[in-house]
């Protein structure tokens, strides 16, 4: 297995790459759901620069340390209901927070940020700014 570092330089530039990707999409979020824990330091960044309420979701794959079949997202859907909504995380390792995700979002207007992405998607409404290996070890600044 392979690893590679995420800096606090890389963070700051995936934001501004973020930021002209929403802008050539033209989608100007009305909030900001962060992904915790991972997703959070980058959508706190998301909503500094924009200018854009953070809200937090929970979503885990895991339960007392054992990986779960199925990811359990932690969401008040009604809430976010009309509104264009950036979903945030750092990594897309699996694939199985972003589809909890976006099975619980099914039917609003929703896009998907991520610094990282480890599989093949073939999504129009995810957006990850740097590419790796399933087998990569992805470390971030702030772990």
């Amino acid at each position: 297995m392979t690893s590679t570092f995420f800096s606090w330089g890389e963070i700051d530039n995936a934001i501004v790459r973020i930021i002209k990707r929403l802008s050539d999409i033209d989608f100007q979020p009305d909030v900001i759901l962060g992904i915790s824990r991972g997703g959070l330091i980058p959508a706190v960044k998301l909503s500094n620069v924009l200018g854009v309420p953070l809200k937090v979701a929970e979503c885990s794959t895991y339960q007392d340390k054992k990986k779960v079949r199925r990811a359990a997202v932690q969401l008040d859907i009604a809430a976010y209901h009309l509104k264009k909504i950036l979903v945030v995380d750092d990594i897309i390792d699996t694939g199985d927070t972003m589809e909890a995700i976006s099975d619980a979002l099914y039917g609003e207007n929703y896009f998907i940020a991520t610094l990282v992405n480890k599989i093949d998607i073939d999504s129009e409404n995810i957006f990850s700014v740097k590419e790796e290996k399933p087998d990569t070890w992805v470390c971030f600044a702030w772990e």
